[in-house]
């Protein structure tokens, strides 16, 4: 494994699916796309950036968004990954983002799960605060893209890695890294 890393897994989980959507939980996990990694190697804390935000700070001084159908959805969830997002000491916005932005530096790509989720509420969110995103518009990167590739190429739909907590962003964050390398392997002969 090199030291240096050249992406990053972002998982979000919002009060809903517009841009400016209130970020409960964040995750962000740092990976060579062409290695391969384990739940083990991402378990190092160098490896991963985790952070439960002030969902009413993003209200009150922001004024981002709530979607009642996300909040009713976010109710039929399991108690886990509810209690991570709504119950788990809060963090402050814009201390939190600039702690993100320093532990990411330069030259790595994001990868959200989805070409208009992730990394355009994020990046929304980063714009509110009046910080500099730490990608260039040409660093955004698609999971899902990827994942047709590889059905198109292969055949497989999803990969046999097993899942962490639903809708926890650390462990989906984690097994997203996994497929992305999965997918990174599979579409390159590896």
């Amino acid at each position: 494994m090199r030291n240096e890393y050249t992406d990053i897994i972002c998982d979000l989980e919002t009060l809903g699916t517009r841009e400016d959507a209130v970020i409960l939980t964040l995750a962000l996990v740092k990976l060579n796309a062409d290695e391969q990694d384990s739940y083990d190697t991402l378990e190092d804390p160098d490896r991963y950036f985790y952070a439960v935000l002030d969902a009413q700070e993003q209200i009150d001084v922001w004024r981002r968004s709530v979607t009642f159908d996300t909040f009713k959805w976010w109710t039929q969830q399991d108690r886990e990954p509810t209690q991570a997002a709504f119950l788990t000491g809060r963090q402050p916005v814009e201390k939190t983002l600039r702690e993100m932005v320093k532990w990411i530096g330069k030259g790595t790509v994001l990868w959200g799960n989805g070409e208009n989720f992730d990394n355009i509420i994020l990046e929304s969110l980063l714009q509110d605060c009046g910080i500099q995103s730490p990608w260039a518009f040409w660093e955004h990167r698609d999971l899902r893209t990827m994942q047709d590739m590889n059905y198109r190429m292969t055949g497989e739909k999803k990969p046999n890695i097993p899942k962490g907590v639903a809708h926890h962003a650390l462990d989906d964050a984690k097994y997203e890294a996994l497929c992305l390398q999965h997918y990174f392997n599979n579409i390159h002969g590896n």
